[in-house]
C-alpha cells in the first residue's frame, strides 16, 4: 500500500471503518513508514480535539484553542505561530 493510499484512507481507518483486509494493510504500512504515522498520530489527535467539542455553537475561538491545545500535548511545535498562549 503506498503513502498516497494511507492519506486516502486514514479518516476511514481512524474510524475503524475498513475491512479487516484494508486495515491490515494500513497497519503493516504504519509500522514502517515513520511519515505515515506521523500523519495518524496528527489526525487523531485532531479528532480527539474535535469530538471533544462541548462548546456553545459557533464559539471557533474556545474549538481552535482546544485543538491547538491538543495538537501541542501530541507533540506539533509547528501551529505555535497560529495561536499565541
Amino acid at each position: 500500500m503506498s503513502c498516497e493510499q494511507i492519506m486516502r484512507l486514514a479518516w476511514e481507518y481512524l474510524d475503524d471503518e475498513l475491512d479487516e483486509e484494508p486495515r491490515r494493510q494500513v497497519w503493516k504500512h504504519l509500522r514502517c513508514c515513520p511519515p505515515c504515522r506521523s500523519y495518524l498520530q496528527f489526525e487523531r489527535a485532531f479528532l480527539r480535539a474535535v469530538g471533544d467539542r462541548d462548546d456553545a455553537a459557533g464559539d471557533t475561538a474556545a474549538l481552535l484553542r482546544r485543538v491547538m491545545d491538543a495538537l501541542r500535548a501530541e507533540g506539533y511545535r509547528g501551529w505555535n505561530s497560529l495561536m499565541r498562549s
